[in-house]
């Protein structure tokens, strides 16, 4: 089951900002996300990525380990968000996005990476926005629970302080305990 994306609001006005110059100037601009595993920064591109789609602002296009590497025909007349999800370890897709980077047109590039994994070339680029993702505020961690979940403040906090802020971890946590009953209603 999905649940809402919660927290990550000044990532999220920063994807969309970027996206509003490429799709207003035509021009090449990117955001590089650099996050720990299941800190969000692939759920981060894939909500740029439904948005964009959403409201017609941009074609998707993802590029992840053992996928295709070039961007078609049809998808050069209207604005890109090329999303780059962890494929700085695949020399194609690495190449392919340094391709694009040198070509004149409605391009945003989204890299989602973990730390000090992305090409020096792509961080110097002036082009490009650098962001770190650390854990989830407390209060943004309660509010992702909640979305999946009616539970007792106990048992939230409880879920919080195991999972550190990490949202993937959280969610995960909170699947296997419903999946071996570990929870049980309360008398609401």
């Amino acid at each position: 089951r999905s649940h809402p994306f919660v927290g990550r609001d000044k990532e999220r006005s920063l994807l969309w900002a970027t996206l509003r110059e490429v799709v207003r100037r035509g021009a090449v601009r990117g955001v590089v996300i650099e996050a720990e595993p299941g800190y969000g920064a692939s759920a981060l591109g894939a909500w740029l990525c439904e948005r964009a789609h959403e409201v017609g602002a941009a074609t998707p296009v993802v590029l992840r380990p053992g996928g295709r590497a070039t961007l078609a025909a049809s998808e050069r007349d209207r604005p890109i968000v090329l999303w780059a999800d962890d494929a700085v370890h695949d020399p194609a897709l690495v190449a392919a996005v340094d391709a694009a980077l040198a070509e004149e047109r409605s391009l945003f590039l989204l890299v989602t990476a973990h730390p000090g994994e992305v090409p020096e070339r792509w961080l110097d680029d002036a082009r490009i926005a650098s962001v770190t993702l650390g854990p989830l505020v407390p209060d943004e961690q309660r509010a992702l629970l909640a979305s999946l979940l009616p539970l007792a403040p106990e048992a939230v906090d409880a879920l919080v302080g195991a999972t550190g802020g990490q949202p993937r971890f959280a969610v995960q946590l909170l699947t296997d305990l419903v999946s071996r009953g570990r929870l049980e209603p309360g008398p609401d």
